[in-house]
């Protein structure tokens, strides 16, 4: 078996390893404050006060026809959203990934497009300058987790350029960084929040071979399988901040099943 599985997924070697990642990530944490990267996030702080953006996520209920009409609009576009670019003129103002086995499966696919913004999640064993564009490292928090499994520690991060908060999703990443570039109005599309493979409270496996994953495959699996719990638990920390400090999420879903969000019909707000 992988080490870095047994690594990975094992709580006892988890709980041996804590006291040596916890420094670990605390020197991770320092590096960063000081890097490029860090600085250049900062120029993004209050940026778009007072006005709206999409976050787009890549449900199987997507439609091209609607990226095409946010052109004009301020869209945050993650993973294998390029996957839609065929079809559409659209193209996201701003591009996250935060899945490291994500970023190190589609790099390649990446420099086929000209992104104006690329956000990527730090990954010490990735030279991400084999990146084409702008590319800035982010900074999610430093604290290791023993079990990942039933983390309910998220936050809204109110300084980005320090560390964004896990949620274990890009998508928990996307609205901190929208709230702290200043937009009062967040539109999630495309969240459908059901997967065919779920880790549960206690790291057991759940599947599900009748639910679509994705737009872009009839059939796909998940690199990681979906953290519903630690997920849903992020989503409601956004809405409890948001609803403080007068910021308004919304999700545009064509369904889904993603209901901590008031839903809001897509078209009425295009129109409106």
């Amino acid at each position: 078996m992988d080490i870095k599985f047994v690594i990975k997924e094992n709580s006892f070697v988890r709980f041996l390893l804590k006291p040596y990642m916890d420094l670990k990530r605390k020197k991770e944490f320092k590096d960063y404050q000081n890097s490029k990267d860090s600085q250049y996030i900062k120029t993004f702080k209050n940026k778009y006060a007072g006005k709206r953006c999409f976050i787009i996520g890549n449900g199987p209920s997507l439609r091209f026809e609607d990226l095409n009409l946010l052109v004009n609009e301020y869209t945050f576009g993650a993973n294998r959203i390029y996957k839609f670019f065929d079809r559409t003129i659209w193209r996201p103002s701003f591009y996250m990934a935060t899945d490291r086995d994500v970023i190190r499966e589609s790099w390649q696919d990446l420099n086929a497009y000209n992104f104006n913004e690329i956000f990527l999640d730090v990954d010490p064993d990735f030279d991400l300058s084999q990146i084409n564009g702008n590319v800035t490292r982010i900074y999610q928090d430093a604290k290791f987790r023993i079990n990942k499994y039933n983390d309910l520690t998220a936050y809204i991060s109110e300084d980005v350029s320090k560390c964004f908060s896990v949620g274990y999703t890009v998508t928990f990443c996307a609205i901190q960084f929208a709230i702290y570039m200043g937009f009062k109005e967040i539109y999630l599309l495309g969240m459908d929040f059901n997967f065919s493979t779920r880790r549960g409270k206690n790291g057991s496996i759940q599947k599900d071979n009748s639910i679509k994953d994705h737009f872009y495959e009839k059939k796909y699996n998940a690199i990681t399988p979906f953290y519903y719990d630690n997920n849903l638990y992020a989503y409601n920390v956004a809405k409890q901040y948001a609803d403080v400090h007068g910021i308004k999420i919304f999700n545009a879903t064509r369904g889904g099943k993603l209901e901590v969000f008031e839903r809001v019909d897509f078209d009425s707000i295009i129109k409106k």
